[in-house]
């Protein structure tokens, strides 16, 4: 009878993985107590399974697995030379979160088919959809307030809506022509939410988006003329947003006249103190302490307490080589990956999330982490589940 129940609410049931997954894509554009208190129930989930040695097994045959939970272990290493203990303790809790989902997703039996992963990110949409929407209703800042997001975050989340409903737009086969309109309709509206956050990297992101795409379609139908008029009609679109928006055309502007002077001097001192300290970093809590003794006291970098602004150079900064070396394995292993099945969307995933990186030091925040974490690891069992399937039918014809 208790085995029954446990079989009920495991994650092995395919009801019980899409509902609780799809509660915390729903709560992850929210705030991180809902998603926080959604983690809890989900790890419950995972830890109901009774057959749990089953899942000890699936983690030492998926090795990637420890690949994708090893950047807290670099920072538990940087914590034996670091100084403000308080600090590293802070950021190496909050990293903690990479170790979850690769545990919860990566070890289940099964992994996530197609059609769950799309309830996963209809969810996940709709809720973005629904927050960018009210930020037009309402001042955008109230929304940041209650959402205890940021214009950076709301851009990173359309970004990847945006990918996720215009591939799904445009390479479902089995969809009828209203549907699909519809879909790349959404999609429209996502580019023009994303445009109006002014958050100019995930702007930028944009044609690089269209251009995948664009060589994913020019490779499925065989049509050039049919992959160029997708890309010269979504790039079309994407000009006329912003050319129509003051506040980001403006912003934009500034950034080709100005290249934003304040966050290059930030990353100018982040690299001198870096080459004091090459190969292990200042440790894991000693970044923002060390760049501050190297700014200027009336520099807003110094007043605001700005981090690194760069996850490449925060880690750098942090753990050394080292950490840099195994940050990049994180990244380029599912990259490769990705090109090798020609899985667009997940390379549009990790493509997003790298070139992110470049103004944002996304694993210091707990939504950052979060939002690769579960990705991540989503993509990734998708992935292997179109493999087992392309494997199955290769038997079966044979």
């Amino acid at each position: 009878m208790l085995s029954e129940r446990l079989n009920i609410i495991s994650l092995e049931n395919p009801k019980t993985r899409v509902a609780l997954l799809s509660g915390y894509a729903l709560t992850l554009p929210l705030t991180t107590g809902l998603s926080n208190l959604m983690l809890i129930v989900l790890s419950a989930s995972w830890l109901a399974e009774p057959d749990f040695k089953s899942r000890l097994q699936k983690l030492k045959q998926t090795p990637v697995l420890f690949l994708f939970m090893a950047l807290p272990f670099v920072y538990a290493f940087g914590m034996l030379y670091t100084e403000s203990v308080k600090d590293g303790v802070a950021l190496l809790t909050r990293s903690l979160g990479l170790t979850v989902f690769p545990l919860i997703i990566g070890t289940l039996k099964n992994p996530l088919s197609q059609k769950e992963v799309r309830s996963i990110f209809t969810v996940f949409v709709c809720v973005t959809l629904l927050i960018s929407v009210s930020g037009i209703v309402v001042p955008i800042e109230t929304v940041d307030t209650v959402f205890t997001t940021t214009r950076n975050y709301r851009a990173l989340y359309l970004i990847l809506a945006f990918a996720f409903v215009l591939y799904y737009g445009f390479f479902t086969k089995a969809l009828s022509v209203p549907t699909r309109i519809g879909i790349v309709t959404l999609a429209i509206l996502l580019m023009f939410l994303l445009i109006d956050t002014a958050s100019k990297i995930h702007i930028f992101l944009c044609p690089l988006i269209i251009i995948l795409f664009s060589f994913s379609l020019l490779r499925r139908v065989q049509n050039v003329a049919l992959a160029i008029a997708f890309f010269l009609a979504i790039s079309a679109l994407w000009a006329v947003f912003i050319v129509n928006n003051d506040f980001t055309s403006d912003r934009i502007k500034r950034f080709f006249v100005t290249t934003d002077y304040i966050r290059r001097r930030n990353w100018k001192t982040n690299i001198e103190v870096i080459k004091e300290n090459l190969m292990f970093g200042v440790g894991t809590g000693d970044g923002l302490a060390e760049l501050q003794d190297h700014r200027e006291k009336f520099w807003m970098e110094y007043e605001q307490e700005y981090n690194s602004h760069n996850q490449y150079l925060e880690i750098l900064l942090r753990t050394g080589l080292i950490g840099l070396l195994i940050f990049a394995a994180m990244l380029l292993v599912p990259l490769s990956a990705s090109i090798k099945t020609k899985d667009y969307l997940y390379l549009a995933f990790i493509l997003i999330f790298m070139v992110a990186c470049l103004t944002e030091s996304l694993l210091i925040r707990q939504k950052g982490i979060a939002f690769y974490s579960f990705f991540n690891i989503v993509f990734w069992s998708r992935m292997a589940s179109r493999h087992l399937m392309r494997t199955e039918t290769q038997k079966m014809v044979k």
